[in-house]
């Protein structure tokens, strides 16, 4: 069906009409195709370029895990480093403290290495030559050592030195040297002792008595007087209580003297031995000897004799207290501090 209202044109007028129209078409669709070739590749690019950037994301993820990863092993690492560093620090200073200690110990352990040895002095001292003086200095020195140590366990070796102090004050004590001196000087006085029977040397050499003057005769009555004071000076009357002995030849007097010192010596070596039957039976001989064969009414005489009946009454072995508190008291000690003493730990691998 035509519409009636169109005016009818013919046909060469229709494609005349018709052809800017198409060329219009043609423009439009090759712009468009252009366009659309043009929007297709800006998106291909902007695909790949995305692509790529999604790719390069990727990419920086895994880099940002993997340093994520080495970041936290190093911390871990550091960390394990810093506690190490912190107990070599800590393991340093117990073994600073420990050496420390150790070296007090050392100082304290040579005091009491040195109280131990004058401890056992005082008993050598005590037991042997009955020595009470140099036993209490000895254990008074023991006891100034340990008051240098600061180591409350020594107050219990310090209580039983003061102990066996005061046993030793208690005790009477024998004067060993001064007994040796005062044996020894008479030793060497005893040449000087007058015999009871003077040798003849001795008697040669004594000046004679000189006559005693006369008395003035003033008148004759006096005469018989006079005479009578002469005769009786010509003769001399004396009174021996014990027979009259024999002089002694000169080498029977040396053979006395000698044996007399050999007697006071082996008294003064029974003194130092501490055998006082010895001691006892020596000095006996010796005051029978001087009695016997010298002159007891001389001065010399009578002193030797009472120095020799006072050193006879000595009791050179006297019971003494022995320093067994003392002795057991400082090797309880040492017992006690060997097991209780730490081990110093290893420079090198110090314990952890």
């Amino acid at each position: 069906m035509t519409d009636k209202s169109l005016p009818s044109l013919a046909p060469d007028e229709i494609s005349a009409a018709s052809r800017p129209e198409r060329g219009n078409k043609a423009l439009y669709l090759g712009g468009l195709l252009v366009a659309v070739a043009a929007l297709g590749y800006g998106g291909w690019e902007a695909y790949l370029r995305l692509r790529a950037d999604h790719r390069l994301l990727l990419q920086l993820q895994e880099k940002q895990i993997t340093w994520e990863k080495h970041n936290a092993e190093q911390q871990q690492t550091l960390q394990q480093r810093f506690q190490e560093l912190q107990q070599a620090d800590t393991d340093a200073a117990q073994q600073l403290a420990l050496l420390f200690e150790h070296e007090q110990s050392a100082g304290d352990d040579w005091l009491v290495l040195e109280a131990d040895h004058l401890i056992e002095i005082a008993s050598q001292q005590l037991t042997f030559n009955h020595d009470v003086v140099t036993a209490s200095k000895a254990l008074q020195s023991a006891d100034e050592r340990l008051r240098a140590s600061q180591r409350p366990a020594v107050i219990n070796v310090r209580k039983a030195i003061a102990e066996d102090l005061q046993a030793l004050r208690n005790a009477a004590g024998v004067d060993t040297v001064g007994i040796a001196l005062n044996l020894s000087s008479l030793t060497h006085d005893v040449g000087r002792l007058p015999l009871l029977t003077p040798d003849p040397a001795a008697r040669s050499q004594t000046p004679t008595t000189t006559a005693p003057a006369s008395h003035k005769i003033e008148t004759w009555s006096q005469v018989p007087a006079a005479i009578w004071q002469d005769l009786k000076s010509l003769v001399v009357i004396r009174n021996h209580d014990e027979p009259v002995r024999a002089l002694l030849a000169p080498e029977q007097r040396f053979f006395l003297t000698e044996n007399l010192r050999l007697q006071l010596e082996q008294a003064r070596l029974a003194l130092l031995s501490g055998e006082a039957p010895v001691y006892k039976e020596r000095i006996d001989t010796a005051i029978q000897w001087v009695q016997r064969y010298f002159d007891k009414n001389a001065k010399p005489t009578q002193a030797a004799l009472d120095n020799l009946k006072r050193l006879a009454q000595i009791d050179i072995a006297p019971s003494l207290p022995d320093l067994s508190r003392s002795y057991q008291a400082i090797a309880h000690y040492q017992q006690q501090q060997a097991k209780a003493s730490p081990p110093i730990p290893n420079r090198r691998n110090p314990a952890r």
